[in-house]
């Protein structure tokens, strides 16, 4: 399997924050767990 560099733009930022935030208003732990596993899985391995 090929590796490849991941690199967040300022706009891709922008969208997680959001999408954080509207996860967060019904329920917090539930964004943090989501944040958490997009951002894990974009680290090497």
């Amino acid at each position: 399997m090929e590796r490849y560099d991941v690199e967040l733009l300022p706009a891709a930022y922008s969208d997680l924050d959001e999408i954080f935030d509207y996860i967060m208003v019904d329920n917090p732990q539930a964004a943090a767990k989501m944040l958490d596993n997009i951002m894990q899985s974009l680290r090497p391995s």
